[in-house]
């Protein structure tokens, strides 16, 4: 086939010539005048603009995703800590409810958390120690001060003392309360 004329023509045209039917679709240029932009510094700017594009492109595949790769990395780093930690107070709790199912730990937990006791078991019951006596100089307004403060304390280890149920009698309990240079002060 000739380089001129149609392609689905079986018939060679002789060269040279040319279907003047058809419009041409292209001006002829003269020679190297085949690129698509002309000025150097159109070319510049469209050439800064591809690399731009591209580079935003490649971050949005690779740099974006990377950095929430890290990011949920360190969240599943933080919730398999939480997990162990729920999965080791699960472990406590189920062995708390197999340690309860049995009569023993029954019996224990009832003495334990509720008070209860069984007919030969005897009660004892243990106050906390008294608070730490404060020693305030002697004087007027101190001398009133220890007082009372003695006072509130023989009426808290009282109120105690009615609070906790015993099942044999126990001694009344005497506070003193000795404050440097006072008189001891006891129950009336």
């Amino acid at each position: 086939m000739s380089d001129g004329g149609h392609r689905t023509s079986t018939i060679p045209r002789p060269e040279g010539t040319r279907d003047a039917s058809r419009p041409r679709l292209r001006p002829e240029h003269d020679g190297d005048d085949t690129r698509l932009v002309r000025r150097k510094r159109s070319r510049n700017l469209l050439a800064i603009g591809g690399i731009t594009i591209t580079l935003a492109v490649a971050g949005s595949l690779f740099v974006l995703p990377f950095r929430g790769w890290l990011e949920q990395r360190s969240q599943l780093s933080e919730a398999k800590v939480e997990l162990g930690a729920l999965q080791a107070a699960n472990d406590r709790l189920q062995a708390e409810n197999d340690r309860l199912q049995t009569a023993e730990g029954v019996a224990a937990a009832a003495r334990d958390d509720l008070g209860y006791q069984q007919a030969d078991e005897e009660a004892a019951a243990a106050l906390p120690p008294p608070a730490v006596a404060m020693v305030l100089p002697l004087g007027w307004p101190y001398d009133d001060v220890t007082q009372i403060l003695a006072t509130r304390t023989i009426d808290e280890l009282r109120a105690a003392e009615a609070a906790v149920p015993t099942t044999s009698p126990t001694p009344a309990v005497d506070a003193v309360t000795t404050v440097a240079g006072q008189p001891s002060v006891s129950p009336p």
